[in-house]
């Protein structure tokens, strides 16, 4: 679990500011390979954490590994598709494969894919996929206070 600090709440969701730790950092699915230490998130507030709160950010494993799976495979697949289309479709209109068709398609498919997902990034954005703040920590963060969890 990710910890961050709530910046703003607008109402069952909270922008949490988080240090990318080393781990975070080698994913680099959320930040496109920025370099930046800090990142800002948007969260469910499912613990009813307030402006300056220490929160535990949370995605389950199954949501990450689906995101994951289209935003990378699907794209890759459809690269391939549009290769494999391509070498048939050179082959049939010239007799023989001219290199160039099947990586114009590939790369046509690939654009295709990523636009789908963009347009479908709506209904993507469900609450499965969101990340949550779970767990809450309150008062003097010197003091050694545990993190609460609370639950709706």
């Amino acid at each position: 679990m990710e910890y961050g600090i709530v910046k703003e709440k607008k109402h069952n969701i909270v922008v949490v500011s988080m240090v990318r730790t080393d781990a975070c950092a080698q994913c680099r699915a959320c930040s496109m390979g920025h370099e930046e230490k800090e990142m800002i998130i948007e969260a469910s507030n499912d613990c009813e954490a307030n402006v300056g709160d220490k929160v535990g950010i949370q995605l389950s494993t199954e949501a990450f590994m689906s995101a994951v799976l289209i935003m990378y495979a699907i794209p890759l697949l459809g690269f391939f598709i549009g290769i494999g289309a391509g070498y048939g479709l050179s082959f049939i209109i010239f007799n023989e494969v001219r290199e160039y068709i099947p990586i114009m398609l590939g790369i046509g498919f690939l654009a295709v894919s990523f636009l789908i997902i963009r347009l479908m990034q709506n209904k993507l954005k469900a609450k499965k996929y969101n990340p949550k703040a779970i767990k809450v920590e309150r008062g003097d963060l010197n003091e050694g206070n545990e993190f609460e969890v609370k639950s709706k």
